[in-house]
């Protein structure tokens, strides 16, 4: 069995070509973004946790949310942040908000 390093460049082209297989870009995931975040705020259970940590910048808010998710998809690195300690500190979300 042999082992083929790959450059960072060549793994991420390696994701992207799969992505692009999979229908997965750019316009995709920020289709995505969008209508869950049009959910969210369409949901009276929990559109106030959102709205009283959003505020009015939600263009801010979900341009973060396409980069956080194209640099999951892709290995793109547009996203730094750690987002498990942001959603940890939401007290008020309970297990039946994640209910479908």
């Amino acid at each position: 069995m042999t082992t083929q390093l790959r450059t960072a460049h060549q793994r991420r082209k390696q994701i992207r070509k799969n992505a692009d297989a999979l229908g997965i870009d750019d316009a995709y995931l920020s289709t995505l973004v969008e209508t869950f975040y049009e959910g969210i705020g369409a949901d009276e259970r929990i559109s106030h946790i959102f709205a009283n940590k959003i505020g009015d910048d939600w263009e801010h808010h979900l341009a973060k949310m396409k980069d956080f998710w194209c640099s999951v998809a892709f290995n793109a690195g547009r996203y730094s942040g750690k987002p498990v300690p942001k959603h940890q500190a939401l007290v008020e979300t309970r297990p039946e908000h994640f209910e479908v």
